[in-house]
């Protein structure tokens, strides 16, 4: 049993490792959800600060531990590091599993951050082998064999620490970097409450949404926030929400070019699909077409709603919520939309 304080610089970096995933498990969620952090690999200047280190166990450590809890290598290090660059180890938080002595903090030498990356090979493993295999539609031009093994990966690396859907943000990178695996470039928009673009790639720009509500159907796609819309406050009937179509919403469904919808529901007990849709834009656009007299009228909180039609049915409405100040667009049938592809994997235990 070795000391910390005599520890060689590798052996303490090993059990600040340790400490971070302890921390992490303990937190139930992977780091990413809190960071919406993608990995995107470590540069040549992480590789030589581990080289010159002659610790080069702990970059393939760093790079496994990353690939776990699905985020920057980055992050990782500067988990550890914080721990390691207090002025005493003795303060630093590092875990041990022993107790502290005369002469430091002992820890042990056999490094259960090696067991932490053995456990989570082992689970990843094991929801890859229950997972089925992705459905995608042939003619999909955006869902290959690598988009759909990386986005298989992702979705599983999520569910390894989280029963919890992917939300929009962990999506909109997930989503670039299974585009990227295909062989597109892109990024992800910088600011957060762009209304246009979430992602371009491809030299297109797409809108990306989520829904994940328990209750919805497996056959209807509703977008509870198709977008922002603080000029409803000013709507007093009919005439006004009309207007708002024109002035606002069809400019905003002008700003990106194409629609990607992520559907969750559960098929079945402790499993979650994760179906992908492209709204058709065209189709969105007839809500142009709606007349006047169309409207629902306006409700004490100031919503309102609209059937759109299409081919003499409704195809789906538009709802002016007043309540959030949001346009929501409800009751699309899936048979309207583009299928590109299905993942249904095992929900995580935790």
């Amino acid at each position: 049993m070795d000391t910390l304080e005599n520890a060689t610089y590798e052996q303490q970096y090993a059990a600040a490792l340790s400490t971070v995933c302890r921390r992490l498990r303990e937190r139930g969620v992977g780091l990413s959800q809190l960071k919406f952090a993608t990995k995107s690999g470590l540069d040549c200047r992480v590789v030589e600060r581990f080289e010159d280190a002659s610790h080069g166990k702990n970059l393939q450590r760093i790079i496994l531990i990353s690939e776990a809890f699905g985020l920057h290598p980055s992050v990782l290090m500067a988990e550890a590091e914080k721990l390691l660059n207090l002025p005493s180890h003795q303060n630093s938080g590092v875990d041990t599993d022993c107790a502290q002595t005369s002469h430091g903090i002992t820890f042990s030498s056999a490094f259960d951050v090696d067991d932490f990356i053995d456990n989570e090979r082992a689970q990843l493993v094991r929801l890859l082998k229950l997972s089925e295999e992705p459905k995608v539609d042939p003619s999909s031009d955006i869902v290959d064999a690598k988009f759909a093994k990386n986005f298989q990966m992702s979705l599983v690396l999520h569910h390894a620490h989280s029963a919890q859907p992917l939300i929009k943000q962990l999506f909109e990178h997930k989503f670039l970097e299974a585009c990227i695996a295909r062989g597109w470039s892109g990024f992800i928009e910088s600011s957060p409450v762009n209304p246009g673009r979430d992602v371009h790639a491809n030299n297109t720009d797409w809108s990306l949404k989520t829904e994940a509500a328990k209750s919805s159907s497996r056959h209807k796609i509703k977008i509870s926030k198709f977008c922002e819309a603080r000029w409803i406050r000013e709507c007093r009937g009919p005439a006004d929400y009309f207007a708002g179509i024109a002035a606002h919403i069809i400019p905003h469904l002008n700003r990106y070019e194409r629609i990607i919808l992520l559907k969750v529901t559960e098929p079945s007990a402790g499993m979650i699909s994760y179906a992908l849709y492209e709204l058709d834009t065209d189709l969105l656009r007839l809500m142009g077409n709606v007349g006047v007299g169309d409207f629902a009228p306006r409700s004490v909180n100031g919503s309102s709603s609209v059937p759109v039609m299409y081919k003499g049915e409704r195809a789906f409405t538009l709802r002016f919520d007043g309540s959030v100040e949001k346009i929501t667009i409800e009751q699309i049938s899936t048979k309207l939309c583009r299928f590109h592809g299905e993942w249904i994997i095992p929900k995580s235990q935790h």
